[in-house]
């Protein structure tokens, strides 16, 4: 029989970490800078931990627009959140994109922008 080879925890580690980076982060980072040049708020702003009403509302349109193409988790790393804010964030997105005209074209726009 013949020996198995030796598997170091590095090895472990920079295998899983080369596999999360395979998520189409480019896209969502698209999104991200469509966003910001549409709405007029830094890229920075948008990625912080500012809880503010219209940093959210913009927040929720990303996340809405990424969700088509990348997992939640993709977008969680993108973003700096975990996925489960990711969730929260699309169900708001659809909640608001019923009762918001303005942001269900918000949205509309972000993802024309990324084709």
């Amino acid at each position: 029989m013949a020996a198995l080879p030796c598997v170091r925890a590095a090895d472990v580690l920079s295998i899983r970490d080369a596999l999360a980076t395979r998520a189409p982060a480019q896209p969502i980072r698209n999104v991200i800078r469509a966003a910001s040049a549409i709405s007029g708020i830094p890229e920075s702003e948008l990625l912080d931990d500012n809880r503010a009403a219209h940093l959210s509302w913009v927040r929720f349109a990303i996340m809405a627009a990424c969700q088509r193409y990348a997992s939640y988790s993709a977008i969680g790393r993108v973003m700096g959140r975990d996925h489960s804010t990711i969730i929260h964030g699309v169900k708001r997105a659809l909640t608001l994109g019923k009762s918001d005209p303005a942001f269900a074209t918000f949205v509309s726009m972000l993802e024309a922008a990324n084709g």
